[in-house]
């Protein structure tokens, strides 16, 4: 096991996964404060941002080669996450990004900006309490006046039936100095030893039997992270919130825009609790009560002011919107957990087919033949909706485009390079829209072959499926995304 004086029980005898996470774009963040009714910091002009805890940097690198017009800063204790995200960066020609080996309580002694943005994805829960005291003080010194922070942590009361089966694994775990993979083997062993012998905790909690079942087909490297760190804390959200006061931070709103929509989220008996006269003021735990919820992805501000619904459509109004998917892939009936949803096909089809040769802005969908007679209000309405869903997604202003595709271009090809040699990468990174683009391995491959002038299907068989019905398959979902898939990432500027 790695040297506690340094490591604060954290586990580092194996790096951490290489993940993007679309909730730290600077523009889906500035999306989020805005439909909540805060002015955002302006992510179209030049901006500081830092990612606290980046691990191996992949999403911070993307970041910065997606907006070349922020300067960006990551920092992380481990020297091997540093090492990783430093060559990310150098192999893509990055010069708008510097890593950090330094912990924490380090960054309160280092020479940094004022930043604009300032996240922290997976590390909130997972620290000591003096930590989060150094996060806490570093934000109050070095978050400018009107900026941002993301905030993603393990939340109450989602958790509380299914948390002591963490404190189990963590027994089942006999040689500490064992491998990370190992210790993780150990501790699953020993939990569905006790589940198999009748443990009156797992019949008490059918839930974690079922849990105890996907962690067996999960990374190793992420359980080791998730649950054999020695600190593991929950949190209701107004507890977080009370921890963020001293840094003059305000709650704004999830980073994930679907959180946002009430009448998607709960049902109408559920809403008439959260809009009572009476209703309590933590209406934010109120609806993780309602919902279950064990993970929450926040957005703060540093005393951004409210803004007017007028503001909010001159926000909506004054942006390019991208289409993100397939249009296929795009169903408009919905299934939700405040009931099954179907939307208005004359204005969201519209809007949807209208997107399909690239990005528009709310005025150039209204002049759209299909959208045509529709009010701008009704566009903007369904744009935040098919932003929520994932369908579509905000853009950066067209002005620098170019600029930044020069960029995005050289971070793709050594993104493409490692596709090719087995080793996909979290996502791909638009110019259009500022942030990553996931791509599944495959098509990875695929679009490596495709640039280098090669065909598609020759990877697909180089693949060597198990069978000829996999190989099949495989050869036919290359296809489909040489002629379908290829749009998408075109319209994106992707390649």
């Amino acid at each position: 096991m790695s040297d506690d004086t340094w490591t604060g029980g954290y586990v580092v005898d194996v790096e951490y996964t290489h993940g993007f996470y679309p909730e730290l774009a600077p523009l889906n963040l500035a999306m989020a404060a805005t439909l909540a009714g805060r002015r955002a910091v302006d992510v179209d002009q030049a901006y500081t941002y830092l990612e606290l805890g980046c691990g191996n940097g992949y999403s911070t690198a993307l970041l910065a080669a997606a907006n070349p017009h922020g300067q960006f800063w990551g920092n992380d204790f481990n020297p091997t996450h540093i090492l990783n995200a430093r060559a990310t960066a150098q192999a893509a020609g990055l010069e708008n990004v510097t890593f950090l080996e330094a912990s924490f309580e380090d960054l309160l002694s280092t020479e940094l900006p004022e930043f604009d943005i300032i996240t922290l994805h997976g590390i909130w829960s997972w620290v000591s309490a003096e930590n989060r005291h150094y996060i806490v003080e570093l934000i109050r010194r070095r978050l400018k006046p009107g900026g941002l922070v993301y905030v993603s942590y393990n939340c109450l009361p989602g958790w509380s039936r299914v948390a002591p089966l963490r404190r189990l694994m963590k027994l089942g775990v006999t040689n500490a100095a064992a491998p990370a993979p190992a210790r993780v083997e150990q501790a699953l062993t020993y939990a569905r030893a006790m589940s198999e012998a009748g443990a009156g905790f797992f019949a008490a909690t059918p839930e974690t039997g079922a849990l105890l079942d996907r962690l067996a087909k999960e990374n190793p490297t992420y359980l080791a992270h998730e649950y054999l760190n020695e600190q593991w804390s929950l949190f209701y959200q107004d507890e977080v919130a009370d921890a963020l006061s001293p840094a003059k931070l305000g709650y704004v709103a999830q980073a994930r825009l679907m959180e946002g929509f009430d009448q998607f989220n709960f049902k109408p008996a559920q809403r008439a609790l959260l809009t009572a006269p009476d209703a309590p003021a933590a209406s934010e735990v109120v609806r993780d009560f309602l919902l279950d919820r064990r993970f929450r992805r926040d957005v703060y501000s540093r005393g951004a002011p409210a803004i007017t619904p007028d503001e909010v459509s001159q926000w909506l109004c004054g942006r390019r919107f991208a289409l993100a998917r397939l249009r296929s892939l795009c169903p408009l009936k919905l299934k939700r957990p405040g009931g099954e949803f179907n939307l208005t096909p004359q204005v969201f089809n519209g809007v949807l087919d209208g997107l399909v040769a690239g990005p528009a802005t709310v005025e150039q969908l209204c002049e759209m033949p299909d959208l045509k007679g529709n009010e701008a209000r009704h566009i903007e309405q369904a744009l935040g909706v098919l932003c929520a869903l994932d369908y579509v997604q905000p853009a950066l202003a067209a002005e620098g485009q170019t600029a930044r595709k020069a960029v995005t271009d050289r971070f793709n090809a050594a993104g493409l390079r490692s596709a090719a040699a087995g080793k996909p990468v979290a996502a791909l990174a638009s110019p259009v829209t500022g942030t990553g683009i996931p791509l599944p391995g495959p098509e990875q491959a695929f679009l490596a072959a495709i640039v280098r002038g090669h065909s598609p299907e020759a990877v697909a068989d180089a693949m060597t499926p198990e069978s000829e019905d996999q190989r099949n398959a495989l050869r036919k979902r290359a296809q489909t995304f040489a002629r379908e898939g290829l749009s998408v990432l075109k319209a994106l500027q992707v390649i």
